[in-house]
């Protein structure tokens, strides 16, 4: 399981998305958008990812103090997250990402995510308790403690997006401060398509709809 904390509302599910918002549906069904993917990625068996909590896409509502996405990794292979609507309150100090790339080594990618949690890739720089006892270098991400060189911080602003390996990298959203208005629509993308790479982790993120927004 995913050793992650999270507050935040998220409406997700095919029937909802499709009937609510047509044009992101259509987004992610589009053949000539998964060419530009797999293109991208240099990965041709590319596809939309099949979990119904993320097909065709869930939508993540941030818009208080202290709501957070915290440190974990994903099930699908590829993730593309777009945020639709920034509008920060005047004393906003977080709501930025944090990514850490190839968290996952290459060979482990296909891993359960716990195994994935566990098997840290070596190229990663970490540090003991002795060795930064203050946190001044490091940070705790998933029971590691990674130097923060580790750490890439993307400060978004609305309508830019970022693309990803999920099930490699590492990553989270930090706790608004102010009541911020965050909203970020994501889309899933995989080259293993029979499930059997999705365990739990996107139901326990995912399996409540939140419809009072619609």
């Amino acid at each position: 399981m995913n050793k992650s904390t999270r507050k935040l509302k998220v409406v997700s599910g095919m029937e909802i998305v499709k009937e609510k918002f047509p044009t992101l549906y259509e987004f992610a069904v589009s053949e000539e958008v998964m060419e530009a993917f797999r293109e991208i990625s240099d990965n041709p068996k590319l596809k939309y990812g099949i979990q119904p909590n993320l097909f065709p896409c869930h939508i993540n509502f941030q818009q208080e103090p202290n709501n957070h996405h915290g440190w974990h990794l994903d099930d699908a292979g590829y993730k593309l997250v777009i945020q639709t609507t920034w509008k920060p309150g005047p004393n906003e100090t977080g709501g930025n990402v944090g990514l850490i790339r190839n968290y996952v080594a290459e060979e482990h990618k296909y891993l359960p995510v716990q195994e994935r949690l566990d098997k840290l890739n070596p190229e990663i720089k970490t540090y003991s308790l002795e060795e930064d006892k203050e946190n001044r270098y490091s940070e705790i991400v998933t029971g590691h403690r990674i130097s923060k060189d580790n750490i890439k911080v993307l400060n978004l602003i609305e309508n830019e997006s970022y693309f990803m390996e999920g099930r490699r990298s590492s990553h989270c959203v930090f706790p608004l401060t102010d009541n911020t208005k965050r909203v970020t629509v994501c889309y899933s993308f995989d080259d293993v398509h029979d499930g059997s790479n999705y365990l739990s982790s996107a139901d326990q993120l995912y399996q409540q709809n939140f419809n009072d927004k619609l």
